[in-house]
This record gives C-alpha cells, structure tokens and sequence, in this order.
C-alpha cells in the first residue's frame, strides 16, 4: 500500500494503524512525506504489537514529535511481535 505524498494526517492514520492491527495480508506501507504526528505512529506501534504480516513500512518527512516516546513504543512492539 504506497500513500506516499498524499497530505495523510493523524485522523487517516489512526485509522489506517487500526486496519494494519486487524489485517493479515499487508506487508507493506509506504506513508512517506505525509502531515502524520505522534498519534499516527504511537498507533501504527500499536498495530505492529499484534500484526504478523507487515515486512516494510515508511515513514520518512513526517511530523515525529517526541521521538523518545515514539522510539519506545516501536521497539516494544517489535519485541512482543517476534
């Protein structure tokens, strides 16, 4: 799923995060220079606690403030879903 550039923000993407948390199937999301904040990414984290598929996902030239926290949830997320 490539949504690179498209002027996605937090309210998109918290919705997308909630689709990649029930989805089996995606492997991969590109959401590259969008206007995405921390809720987005503390979501996608979130998602990634429980989905197995996703191999890829982009991020890149968005709006992560509180990287401290952001970083956190991604790498609990990732050692809960091995």
């Amino acid at each position: 799923m490539d949504l690179d550039w498209n002027r996605l923000t937090d309210e998109t993407g918290v919705k997308l995060a909630r689709y990649v948390a029930a989805s089996s199937t995606v492997e991969f999301v590109g959401l590259r220079s969008n206007q995405l904040g921390p809720a987005t990414y503390l979501a996608l984290a979130a998602a990634l606690r429980v989905n197995t598929s996703l191999r890829w996902l982009s991020l890149i030239g968005n709006q992560a403030e509180d990287k401290s926290r952001i970083d956190v949830a991604f790498i609990e997320a990732l050692r809960v879903n091995r």
